[in-house]
């Protein structure tokens, strides 16, 4: 009873093993995936440097017109 015990404890050792094997190289891959998606701090200064610019003219942004329209012309509607 007591060599099954070993046997089986034995067996257990070498699958918690295996088992644990299998998770540290899933997180070692994920630990490449992140790095390899994460931006460094430059291309961040990068970014938000972009979005804080305003690509469009305050009257755009207040609804006042079009960047495009002029007052002047008639307007060609086509059919």
């Amino acid at each position: 009873m007591l060599l099954a015990e070993i046997e089986f404890l034995q067996k257990r050792e070498v699958e918690l093993a295996n088992e644990s094997v299998c998770l540290r190289s899933k997180i070692a891959e994920m630990e490449r995936f992140q790095q390899a998606n994460t931006a460094t701090g430059q291309e961040l200064n990068a970014m938000h440097e972009l979005a804080s610019r305003n690509f469009f003219g305050p009257a755009i942004i207040e609804g006042g017109g079009s960047a495009y329209s002029h007052p002047d012309k008639k307007i060609l509607h086509l059919r």
